[in-house]
């Protein structure tokens, strides 16, 4: 007759004892229950930006923003003593202009423009990728569809005696609502920082 097998008793598995980390993740609240942290793609179009600015004279200003005018006139390069740089956003400043009549200065055509302003104010951003020099006045001629300067402007329109660049627009963006500025200077000025909220 065989002996019976006895089988040892194991003892209790202890479960091991969890980390600091695991058990405060264990007692993280659910997703659905956690403190969110705003990001900016919570709050479209907003921003808060620090870029410098440039002064552009009304017409012209809103021209840039609807698109139709996509090459800005100047007496110098882009780069010239750092007013703007290439690829660079800059705050567009505009400024009263000369006249409050548009088409006085501007290729207008059916366009519906804000009035002229009564002083200089942000109504958004452009970014210039290069710039090129006119050499003979028939090819700034040619270019009318694109600088949008009125052929016979006093002001605008060049002779040829001077000087004559024009900066490639690349990217624009209009705010919603225009912000005021304290001072501005010849040109524009050194990076500010705005709140403000694009259209």
């Amino acid at each position: 007759m065989k002996a019976a097998t006895v089988t040892p008793e194991m003892p209790p598995v202890t479960p091991a004892k969890k980390s600091t980390a695991e058990a405060d993740e264990d007692e993280s609240p659910p997703v659905s229950k956690r403190l969110r942290t705003k990001t900016t793609l919570d709050i479209p179009h907003e921003s808060s930006s620090c870029m410098p600015g440039l002064n552009i004279q009304w017409p012209f200003s809103q021209l840039i923003l609807l698109g139709v005018k996509t090459e800005e006139i100047r007496t110098y390069a882009l780069e010239h003593r750092g007013i703007a740089k290439a690829n660079r956003e800059v705050w567009i400043v505009e400024t009263k202009g000369p006249t409050n009549k548009a088409v006085k200065n501007a290729i207008v055509g059916d366009f519906d423009i804000p009035p002229q302003p009564n002083a200089a104010h942000i109504v958004g951003t452009v970014t210039f990728s290069h710039s090129h020099q006119y050499k003979d006045q028939n090819t700034f001629r040619q270019a009318r569809d694109k600088h949008c300067i009125a052929q016979g402007s006093k002001k605008y329109d060049w002779d040829g005696t001077s000087d004559c660049f024009g900066w490639q627009v690349s990217k624009v963006k209009a705010l919603k609502t225009p912000m005021p500025i304290a001072s501005k200077g010849m040109t524009g000025f050194g990076p500010r920082y705005y709140p403000v909220t694009f259209a």
